[in-house]
């Protein structure tokens, strides 16, 4: 089965045990979190499909993105398809716990950026950078980032073939390394589970956990009004300036 992967981090241990197992992403020594550096508290972030391509020096991952092209891989898979399947796995996290997902429009007003990696590696990456806090236990994340592997074989269901990855699946996952969760290893019932597997497209009870023990319960907080957003698709291939890296 094939490993996913994070950005520059180094595995913690899960900070519960059993079936509702979990681990915090841990950055120098500090936990990682959006919105206010304390546990349980809620959080609002925006993300975006680049339009351009975006070099992001200084970053462990993704430190080179491209738009996702009109088509992803070796099958083809539309953008609209993978657009709709992001969506859907930031919907996901947004119903299960106290954090809020808005689309919009232009990356440089993104607090997570979504794309390919113009240097492939890997099935996909995350990175993350946070504002670190001298002495504390906790920093908040700044941007972060999430790239997929351009050459690999993608899909949007599971159909057993553990070589063409779902693309709906490895977006919970990523997305969970990108709002503060880390591998736990040696529990594969989970999304954040360091292997790629098609058991459930759901997170599963130790993601959940995870997911509340950073940002709380889910929110009764209306949403923000939607924004125009343009279909993806390939813009000119001009860099632009990407988030700054710790």
């Amino acid at each position: 089965m094939a490993v996913l992967a994070v950005g520059s981090f180094f595995p913690q241990q899960g900070a519960r045990a059993g079936d509702d197992a979990y681990a915090f992403l841990i950055l120098d020594g500090q936990k990682v979190k959006w919105g206010a550096p304390r546990l349980g508290t809620p959080a609002h972030v925006r993300f975006a499909f680049l339009r351009t391509a975006v070099e992001r020096p200084g970053s462990i991952n993704c430190r080179s993105m491209r738009p996702f092209p009109p088509r992803l891989g070796p099958n083809g898979l539309t953008n609209a398809t993978i657009a709709a399947e992001f969506r859907g796995a930031f919907a996901t996290w947004q119903s299960l716990a106290g954090i809020r997902f808005e689309e919009v429009a232009d990356a440089a007003d993104a607090d997570i950026i979504l794309g390919v990696q113009a240097v492939p590696a890997g099935i996909a990456y995350a990175d993350i950078v946070p504002r670190k806090r001298p002495g504390a236990d906790m920093s908040e994340i700044r941007k972060a980032a999430v790239c997929f592997n351009p050459d690999f074989g993608w899909k949007s269901r599971f159909d057993g073939n553990l070589t063409i990855y779902d693309v709906r699946y490895v977006a919970l996952h990523e997305i969970g390394h990108a709002i503060g969760l880390d591998h736990v290893w040696g529990e594969p019932g989970r999304i954040m589970a360091i292997k790629y597997q098609e058991r459930f497209r759901q997170p599963q009870p130790g993601d959940v956990a995870g997911a509340r023990a950073l940002y709380g319960g889910p929110t009764t907080e209306p949403a923000p009004a939607p924004k125009p957003v343009p279909k993806l698709g390939l813009r000119t291939a001009s860099t632009v300036a990407g988030p700054a890296t710790r």
